[in-house]
């Protein structure tokens, strides 16, 4: 309804100005995000941020990161270590808070890092890959942000990052180049299964209906895609389809699909369906 409660006056009135404009019950009257980060008196902590962000990564890249990273899955660390010696004694909590700070920096570098490369859908050699970015690009912005003075530099700082599992070669390799090789960020890895790739917010149709589609859509891929008999399929061609991107999108519907409302026969047919399809 508008109303809310005032923050206490200890507060300043910038503060103060930002909440009201913030809580405007229009949308279109509520500043965006990069006009909240133009206002005057929040201008000076974000270049504190940048200057704080840039000299962080530049001593990552110099000394290594803190421990290997992962964004799924359970690794062991120093940090874990600590915190199960602390389960059997109080331990040294300062210390504790110490890491986590430090692990958090680091996962916002590698966030600040994806977010200033171009990470899509690539095809090299006429193999689709998805999700990754050229390792010129990384050295190009290594070289920016870190302001070195030679390529080599930046080289020997990527391959730092890449040791640390922040990301890996999609063609398998060990070593970080300053060309035209691909490479995946570990957070973007999604495997083959094209619909754990993103999470479908949009309607959710009749089960029916989407299988009806996917078929349909399937069918067009390959009259388009392969050769008369079948045999011969252009990759490279199809990873770059809007066909295929709209095929992609379409699977991801599978994820909110409710069987549970079709009688037993439409489910048998339903599986057998997109099986054969």
């Amino acid at each position: 309804n508008g109303d809310y409660t005032p923050i206490p006056i200890s507060y300043s009135e910038d503060l103060h100005n930002v909440i009201q404009q913030c809580l405007q019950k229009k949308p279109e009257d509520r500043p965006n995000v990069r006009k909240l980060l133009e206002m005057p008196f929040v201008l000076p902590y974000v270049d504190k941020f940048g200057r704080e962000s840039r000299e962080e990564m530049r001593r990552v890249s110099q000394e290594g990161a803190p421990r290997p990273y992962f964004e799924v899955g359970t690794v062991e660390t120093a940090l874990s270590r600590r915190k199960a010696r602390q389960r059997k004694s109080q331990g040294d909590l300062t210390a504790i808070l110490d890491e986590v700070e430090q692990e958090e920096q680091f996962a916002r570098l590698v966030t600040q890092m994806r977010a200033s490369l171009e990470v899509r859908d690539r095809v090299h050699r006429r193999v689709p890959y998805f999700q990754c970015f050229v390792g010129r690009d990384l050295a190009d912005y290594l070289m920016q942000q870190l302001q070195l003075e030679t390529r080599e530099e930046a080289v020997l700082s990527g391959q730092r990052w890449m040791n640390a599992g922040v990301f890996y070669g999609v063609t398998n390799a060990t070593h970080f180049e300053d060309g035209d090789a691909l490479y995946r960020f570990k957070e973007d890895e999604a495997g083959s299964v094209l619909n754990v790739k993103n999470e479908w917010d949009g309607p959710v149709r009749v089960a029916a209906v989407v299988e009806a589609e996917t078929r349909m859509l399937l069918g067009q891929m390959v009259d388009r895609f392969a050769s008369d008999n079948a045999t011969l399929i252009d990759y490279e061609a199809l990873a770059t389809s809007s066909a295929f991107q709209e095929y992609t999108s379409l699977t991801e519907e599978f994820q909110k699909l409710d069987l549970s409302v079709m009688p037993f026969n439409m489910k048998i047919a339903f599986f057998i369906n997109i099986y054969n399809a």
